[in-house]
């Protein structure tokens, strides 16, 4: 069933006429299904009809391969020989975390285009999938996702396409989450699984497969045969232009995953960053503490210098990437009129527009609403401000957290939505509780409750939220936050000791964390002698996809 031919076109037509169920739950800057969204039913980018491809390429990638390209075969020159020589690579070559470099666009051989994004985890001889189809362009808008997982054998070399191996790839595990209403109705509808579809909740298709698009497990007891191909740090499947359950893949395809690093390096003595910004796929942004320059993380390694030390007028904290552009708190203990957000060109480092907090103070992180609308933690006072959408300056919106009498004079600090855009969800340092606010319809702060963390009395520095997930950095550690009757329960992704002084965590499109190593402890130690051990990291710590 790892071909997953997708009806994209339908479902986005089914995307664009949803109610607002899409439970895309980082909305920094997230954008809705086109206005020009296909209409109908018909099978697109080679949604089998009895059977059969149809159409262009399949989008399919979904599970492993990808697309062609055109058609054209990228192994090179055929192999002869009637038995497969041994393969040019091992199962543990390929073991590691592999996604796609940025959104992938398919032609989905109609003349419109089909866009996703995949994840394989490979050890030497088992493999899983995450991946998820949009309805957009820019892969902002979630229509549906799925997580497949199985063993899988390569068997031997190509004997038409040299430098690729043959691999049979089989399936224990088939979950789809459904994430705008329309795309549960029709998994409904179809039979798919075996309870009623929900908005954000996965459900096993492995035994029924689903509208066509999945095929059950009894219709796929061999595998899928599919072609390898290894180049450096790129890996590419097989063409999809036929069923792999019964015929080998004809070709290697031209859409490749690339290796994910498990931690992303800065080679700069006493840099001690704080913040971290990723969007949706690296490059990951980071702020400096201790130069208040701000770096740009690549996949492969590479670190380039967007603002220079001493140039942006503070200290960075905390970051986000929102509507083309990096915004970022900057702040400084000596002259808290320094206080200010900064919006930045994530290409040049341009400084575009820079709002100060009325007051002065600390700032110290942000977070973006889909309508454009920045709110703002002050961490001196205990305040939160808002740049409204088309505004020019900082407004006082919510206060009266002040820090407590036994505390470090830190108060509020990360921030974060609800999935639905209703509530801003504030961590306090002193407490270690959330503080939740809601957002009234003409975009005030409404009710505000306290909600307790497990553990009693802690230190919340940063909150991430992803697909109606909640992660903190609290304790020393890094956890997903639970939501109870009032209260969170913590669940340890990255235990207290794993990361030296985590500050600030950042999720991408795939769910991974990416977790700030500030090594704080040197900083705040007094001594000049002490000024961190480089590197210093960005950490990469995988967490349950939904």
């Amino acid at each position: 069933m790892k071909r997953l031919w997708i009806l994209a076109a339908a479902a986005t037509a089914l995307a664009a006429c949803d109610d607002g169920g899409n439970d895309n739950s980082t909305p920094v800057g997230g954008s809705a299904a086109p206005d020009a969204a296909p209409v109908g039913g018909e099978p697109v980018g080679g949604a089998p009809v009895g059977g059969a491809p149809v159409g262009g390429a399949p989008v399919g990638g979904a599970p492993v391969g990808g697309a062609p390209v055109g058609g054209a075969p990228v192994g090179g020159a055929p192999v002869g020989g009637e038995q497969p020589p041994p393969a040019p690579f091992t199962g543990e070559d390929l073991a590691g975390t592999w996604a796609s470099p940025g959104c992938e666009a398919y032609p989905d051989g109609n003349g419109g285009m089909n866009y996703l994004d995949r994840q394989f985890k490979l050890s030497a001889d088992t493999w899983s999938l995450y991946g998820t189809i949009y309805g957009d362009p820019a892969c902002s808008f979630a229509l549906f996702s799925f997580s497949i997982d199985g063993p899988y054998e390569i068997t031997g070399a190509s004997a038409d396409h040299a430098g690729a191996a043959e691999a049979t790839f089989r399936f224990t595990r088939n979950d789809w989450t459904a994430h705008a209403q329309g795309l549960a109705d029709t998994f409904s509808m179809a039979g798919c699984g075996t309870e009623p579809w929900t908005v954000g909740v996965p459900q096993s298709v492995l035994a029924t497969g689903c509208i066509g698009v999945a095929k059950a497990e009894a219709d796929c007891a061999g595998g899928e045969l599919d072609l390898l191909r290894l180049d450096g740090d790129a890996l590419y499947f097989g063409e999809r232009s036929v069923d792999l359950c019964t015929t080998r893949a004809p070709r290697p395809n031209g859409y490749a995953v690339n290796r994910v690093p498990d931690a992303l390096n800065i080679d700069v003595p006493a840099y001690f960053p704080e913040g971290v910004a990723v969007q949706s796929y690296l490059p990951a942004y980071v702020g400096s503490f201790g130069t208040g320059a701000i770096t740009r993380l690549s996949a492969g390694g590479v670190a380039e210098t967007v603002v220079e030390p001493s140039t942006i007028g503070g200290l960075v904290v905390g970051m986000k990437l929102a509507d083309g552009a990096l915004w970022a708190c900057v702040s400084d203990f000596m002259n808290p009129n320094a206080a200010a957000v900064v919006k930045l060109d994530p290409t040049t480092g341009a400084e575009q527009a820079r709002y100060t907090l009325p007051g002065g103070g600390f700032c110290n992180d942000l977070v973006a609403d889909a309508q454009g609308n920045v709110y703002v933690t002050e961490s001196f006072q205990g305040s939160v401000f808002k740049l409204a959408a088309g505004s020019d300056a900082l407004e006082p919106w919510a206060s009266g957290y002040t820090p407590l009498p036994d505390s470090v004079g830190f108060s509020l600090n990360g921030l974060a939505l609800t999935p639905d855009g209703g509530h801003l969800l504030l961590g306090r340092t002193d407490s270690g509780d959330i503080v939740r606010v809601a957002i009234t319809a003409e975009g005030a702060a409404g009710e505000a409750s306290v909600e307790v963390v497990d553990g009693g009395p802690g230190s919340i520095d940063g909150l991430a939220a992803w697909r109606g997930q909640l992660f903190a950095v609290r304790n020393g550690g890094v956890y997903r936050l639970i939501e109870g009757d009032g209260a969170w329960t913590g669940e340890a992704v990255a235990a207290p000791g794993e990361v030296n002084y985590p500050t600030a965590v950042g999720v991408d499109n795939f769910g991974n964390l990416w977790v700030v190593e500030a090594q704080f402890g040197d900083l705040f130690d007094m001594d000049p002698a002490t000024n961190g051990t480089t590197p210093f990291r960005v950490v990469r710590f995988a967490t349950t996809t939904p």
